[in-house]
């Protein structure tokens, strides 16, 4: 099953404002991930030099790789300072999400 079968399955309309940001968001934190899995292998550290470094066990690595839970900032710039990077935030301007009741509501 695909994504696009899948929303059709849960109802959701992919063409709806809110549904788009999240997907947006969750790719650009896909990504987020993946990179940092790639610096990690670029230093030559496995998930358990990674997790030792971190004070935590292999298999919460595995899982934040595989984009298991929801890890917090902190885990994220944990694993981030393992691998020797650092996270920076930023904002960047985008139109508001609006809720299905508000936007129904006008």
């Amino acid at each position: 099953m695909n994504l696009q079968d899948l929303m059709e399955t849960l109802g959701v309309d992919p063409t709806d404002p809110q549904t788009t940001a999240i997907a947006e968001d969750f790719n650009n934190f896909e990504d987020f991930i993946v990179l940092l899995y790639e610096k990690r292998k670029a230093a030559g550290l496995t998930q358990a030099a990674v997790a030792k470094i971190m004070e935590t066990h292999q298999s919460v690595i595995s899982d934040f790789e595989r984009l298991g839970g929801n890890p917090t900032i902190e885990t994220i710039q944990r694993y981030a300072r393992a691998v020797g990077y650092r996270v920076l935030l930023e904002l960047e301007p985008t139109k508001p999400a609006v809720l299905k009741a508000e936007a129904a509501a006008k």
